[in-house]
């Protein structure tokens, strides 16, 4: 990078965060294509980090960065900044998706839907089930049950005399 830092100018933090915006990148990334489009090739990530850090906490600009953020806000107030001209899409950055990501997702889902017709087409047969707890006045799942009677607006049943409840 630069042995020598410069005093910040008024403004120049803003400008940085500005153009980065401008541009669809963060900050640190529009620190990485200035620093690309002036040396001709990608920086050491401990120097620019370096450099970057100098910038966040004490608001140093390498002249790097301030020429292209000058070049930046030109463009974008003439009308004419095309991101992907300057190379900005190649740097920003993309979160990758898990290698078998939508597998996962799928086999989530199957188990899920697997599940689901499972419980709708539980029933309870006082004869043959395990005795439960639940009035069984309807014969079907206490929890559809439920459900039904209140959209419906009627009544529970009342347990206590219906054969089969507990």
């Amino acid at each position: 990078m630069c042995a020598r830092q410069q005093a910040p100018e008024p403004g120049d933090s803003r400008d940085v965060t500005v153009a980065a915006g401008r541009l669809g990148l963060t900050e640190f990334d529009f620190f990485r294509l200035c620093y690309r489009r002036w040396f001709g090739r990608m920086p050491d990530e401990r120097a620019l980090e370096q450099a970057f850090a100098a910038f966040m906490f004490r608001g140093h600009v390498p002249p790097w960065v301030r020429a292209a953020t000058r070049q930046v806000l030109a463009a974008d107030r003439a009308g004419t900044l095309d991101a992907e001209a300057y190379g900005a899409g190649r740097f920003r950055e993309r979160a990758t998706p898990p290698p078998r990501g939508r597998l996962y997702v799928a086999a989530a889902a199957a188990v899920w839907l697997v599940l689901f017709a499972m419980l709708l087409d539980t029933r309870y047969d006082p004869q043959t089930s395990a005795p439960s707890p639940a009035c069984t006045a309807a014969g079907g799942s206490p929890l559809v049950t439920q459900w039904a009677l209140l959209i419906s607006g009627r009544p529970p049943p009342d347990c206590r005399t219906t054969p089969g409840a507990g």
